[in-house]
């Protein structure tokens, strides 16, 4: 397989409007998750994928964003401690809040579950991955505890949680180191100074189904091509680009809200960085007390 890597907004554009250019699925050992996957839209090309898209869209479609976003700031600024790590704590915040809004019967549980379930579609580099069996044992409780008429309803209504899991609580911790350098401006300020310097999702990749030319570079068939995401593609292009900009935005303006009004940041020095091929998620952020500085006496 070639390789190829494109960066030029046109050309990463072309790419991910190409019906030549499938998303990839690699293997996976769970084979109860794996058939799962395989229902997802984002996994999915083609009228498959027109078909599971329409049925993500309808389930994002009933969310009321403003009533979601108001139950996941309760629920987060009620777990927010000095010495809380930022990222596991809005990880949980909005699988919680997005299950409940979906339906699960347990969203606390459920979102345990989601997160296991998520860590295997996206996993990390830097540390092992979940058993298989453990894997698909949260696959199940999760598909029974989802409400669907059908095992691909339910898939999607998972993905859609999945796919906004891990990009949001990034953005958000990236929006409070923002927020740490220059504590000037509103939620959405540092929001929109992230997606355009550093956004949560930098890459994807795509796989070619048959030659591709793309400007002046012919791509040949079955080639793996890494597209590097920019401002202007922050929440991609084409078929597959994420219809969750208002919610990502609106959940991680709660997260930056809660911390603040909690009387806590995080540190302005460059973080760490998780170990993910497509995304940037700072590691180990922790919220500390923010001491306001005082006037000297003149």
């Amino acid at each position: 397989m070639s390789d190829a890597v494109l960066a030029a907004l046109a050309d990463v554009t072309a790419v991910l409007r190409s019906p030549d250019a499938a998303v990839p699925r690699s293997a996976l050992d769970a084979p109860a998750l794996a058939a799962g996957r395989d229902l997802m839209a984002r996994f999915s090309d083609g009228e498959d994928h027109g078909r599971r898209r329409a049925l993500a869209l309808d389930a994002l479609g009933a969310l009321a964003v403003d009533e979601l976003t108001a139950t996941v700031a309760r629920r987060a600024g009620g777990a927010l401690r000095a010495g809380t790590d930022v990222v596991e704590w809005a990880r949980q915040a909005i699988a919680e809040g997005l299950l409940g809004a979906l339906g699960a019967t347990d969203p606390t549980a459920a979102a345990l579950d989601l997160r296991l379930v998520s860590s295997t579609l996206a996993p990390r580099t830097d540390r092992p991955p979940p058993r298989p069996d453990v894997v698909d044992a949260a696959w199940v409780r999760l598909t029974a505890a989802i409400p669907g008429a059908t095992a691909e309803v339910r898939a999607n209504r998972i993905a859609l949680v999945h796919q906004a899991l891990d990009a949001t609580a990034g953005l958000a911790a990236s929006a409070l180191v923002a927020r740490a350098r220059s504590h000037a401006g509103t939620p959405d300020t540092h929001i929109d100074r992230v997606l355009a310097e550093d956004p949560p999702v930098h890459r994807t990749v795509r796989i070619t189904r048959r030659q591709v030319s793309v400007g002046d570079v012919t791509i040949p068939a079955g080639s793996r091509v890494t597209l590097l995401l920019t401002a202007d593609v922050a929440f991609g292009a084409g078929p597959h680009r994420c219809p969750g900009e208002r919610l990502a935005r609106s959940l991680a303006g709660a997260l930056v809200d809660a911390v603040a009004h909690a009387g806590l940041g995080v540190p302005s020095s460059a973080p760490a960085y998780e170990g993910r091929p497509n995304l940037r998620i700072p590691a180990g952020l922790v919220a500390q007390r923010v001491v306001m500085s005082r006037p000297s006496a003149s």
